[in-house]
C-alpha cells in the first residue's frame, strides 16, 4: 500500500517535471498558489456593459484587477482556466483600442484619422489593463481550508491530471491506474498533487531532500495510522477523519517549507515579482488576441523586438497553447517570420488560415525571420501548429537575411555582393532540422 502512494506521488511529480519544462515558472507558480491558498479574489468594482468602462477601469485596485485578468482567463501551459462570463466592457475597449493603434502603425487608417491619432501614439501604444501597480503592498497569505473549497481545489487537482495524462500514460495499468487518481480519494489525490507540484523540478527537489526538508504523503499517513477508505467511499465518515485534525495537519506539516519559502520569496523580491506577474499577463493578453490587429497592437506595444520577460513568457505560452486559442497558426507564424497577415482566410482549413493569406505585415523584428529560436522551442512549436503548418512557416523562412547589397549584384570593394554576401554580415537559414544536423555534428 505505502508503494502505490510513493510511486503515484513520484510519478505525478516527474511528470509535471516534463510539462513544466521550458515554460516559465510562473505558470506552476500559479497552479500552486491556487493549491496552497485558493483562487484568487474577484475585484470589489465590477464592469458591466452599461458602465462607463474607462471610469469603471480606475476604479479597479491594481492587484484585484490582475488578478481578475488571470482568473478570467490564464492559460496554463495548455489547459486553459476562462471565466464562463462573456468580455467586460473594458476588455472590448481595450481590444478596440489595440486595434486602432495597430491600423496606425500599418498605415491602414485615414490620413485624417492618423493625423488625429498621431499625438495620442506618438510616444507609444495603448496601456495594458489588468496590471499590477509597482506600489501593490506585499501582504502574507493564509493557507486555503480543504473543506471549505474542496469543489474548487478539486478541479484544480483534475486539471493538472489532465495536462500529464499523456506523459503518464505509460503508467495506466500499473497498479489498479493509479496514477491516474484511480484508488484515492479527491482529498487524498490533493495532497499528492499539492506535494508533487511543489517539488516537481530538479532544483526544487534536490534542495529538499538535502535540507531534509521533504516529505512524502506516505510517510505522514501512515505515521498518523489514518484508517484509508476506498475510493468510493465519501461518506461523513471519511470527511470527519483525515479531512479532519489529521487532514489539517498533513496539510500543515506538507506545505509548512514550501509555504515559508514561498512568502519569504515574495516579500524578499516582492518587485521583481510583480514585474515577472505583469510580464506574465501582458503575454496572456496577446495569446488570448481574438483579431490579427488586436494581436500586432499588442505585440507592438508590449514586445517589438525578441526579447524581455514578455517575449520568453508570450513563446512559452504558445509551446504549450491548447488547439482552440485563437489565430493560433498565425500567431506562431508571426513570431517566427516577423510577419502576420491581417486578413483571415475563411476558405483555409482549420488552422492553416494564415498559409492561405497575401499580404502579410512586419509586426515584430523590422520583419526578420527568427533563425535562431532554440530547437527545444521550434519542436514545441510543431506540436502546437501541426507538421505540415510548421513546414510551411519553415520554408517561408528560408534564405539570406543581414546585410543587402546593391541590386545589380556588382561586388564591393570588398568583393562582396547578394550572391557572395559577407558571413559575417549574413545569416543563411534553410530549416531548423538542417540546423540540429549542424550542431549535432
Amino acid at each position: 500500500e505505502r508503494f502505490r502512494w510513493v510511486f503515484t506521488e513520484e510519478c505525478w511529480r516527474r511528470s509535471l517535471g516534463v510539462f513544466y519544462k521550458a515554460k516559465p515558472p510562473e505558470l506552476a507558480g500559479q497552479v500552486l498558489s491556487k493549491l496552497l491558498y485558493g483562487a484568487a479574489p474577484m475585484p470589489d468594482t465590477v464592469v458591466t456593459d452599461d458602465a462607463d468602462a474607462g471610469e469603471a477601469c480606475s476604479k479597479l485596485t491594481a492587484g484585484a484587477a490582475a488578478e481578475a485578468t488571470n482568473e478570467a482567463s490564464l492559460v496554463m501551459g495548455g489547459a486553459r482556466l476562462q471565466n464562463s462570463s462573456k468580455p467586460s466592457a473594458s476588455q472590448r475597449l481595450s481590444a478596440k483600442e489595440f486595434e486602432e493603434f495597430a491600423s496606425y502603425k500599418l498605415g491602414l487608417l485615414s490620413k485624417a484619422r492618423a493625423t488625429k491619432l498621431q499625438g495620442r501614439y506618438s510616444k507609444g501604444g495603448p496601456i495594458v489593463s489588468g496590471l499590477m501597480s509597482a506600489d501593490a503592498q506585499y501582504k502574507e497569505r493564509e493557507l486555503v481550508s480543504y473543506a471549505g473549497s474542496a469543489a474548487e481545489l478539486d478541479r484544480v487537482v483534475r486539471g493538472e491530471l489532465d495536462k500529464i495524462a499523456k506523459i503518464s500514460a505509460w503508467s495506466r495499468h500499473l497498479y489498479g491506474g493509479c496514477t491516474t487518481g484511480a484508488g484515492f480519494s479527491k482529498p487524498e489525490q490533493y495532497l499528492l498533487m499539492l506535494n508533487a507540484l511543489a517539488h516537481h523540478s530538479s532544483s526544487a527537489m534536490k534542495s529538499a531532500v538535502a535540507s531534509r526538508s521533504f516529505r512524502s504523503v506516505a510517510d505522514f499517513v501512515h505515521r498518523q495510522n489514518t484508517t484509508l477508505p476506498n475510493s468510493t467511499d465519501t461518506g461523513a465518515a471519511w470527511s470527519d477523519g483525515i479531512c479532519g485534525d489529521s487532514f489539517k495537519s498533513a496539510v500543515r506539516e506538507l506545505t509548512a517549507s514550501v509555504h515559508t519559502s514561498y512568502e519569504r520569496t515574495r516579500k524578499e523580491k516582492w518587485a521583481s515579482q510583480i514585474e515577472a506577474q505583469n510580464e506574465l499577463c501582458t503575454a496572456q493578453q496577446l495569446v488570448d488576441a481574438k483579431t490579427p490587429l488586436e494581436f500586432i497592437g499588442r505585440l507592438m506595444t508590449s514586445c517589438p523586438t525578441r526579447g524581455g520577460g514578455v517575449w520568453e513568457s508570450l513563446v512559452a505560452l504558445l509551446c504549450g497553447a491548447d488547439p482552440g486559442t485563437p489565430l493560433l497558426e498565425s500567431k506562431v507564424r508571426a513570431i517566427l517570420t516577423g510577419k502576420m497577415s491581417i486578413e483571415v482566410s475563411s476558405a483555409a482549413p482549420a488552422g492553416y488560415s494564415s498559409i492561405a493569406a497575401k499580404a502579410r505585415h512586419e509586426v515584430i523584428a523590422n520583419g526578420t525571420s527568427w533563425i535562431h529560436c532554440p530547437l527545444d522551442r521550434a519542436l514545441l512549436l510543431r506540436e502546437v501548429v501541426g507538421e505540415e503548418a510548421f513546414l510551411e512557416i519553415e520554408t517561408s523562412m528560408r534564405g539570406v537575411s543581414g546585410w543587402v547589397y546593391r541590386e545589380s549584384d556588382i561586388p564591393n570593394r570588398h568583393g562582396h555582393c547578394n550572391s557572395h554576401p559577407n558571413p559575417a554580415l549574413t545569416r543563411r537559414f534553410d530549416s531548423f532540422a538542417a540546423r540540429a544536423e549542424r550542431e549535432r555534428r
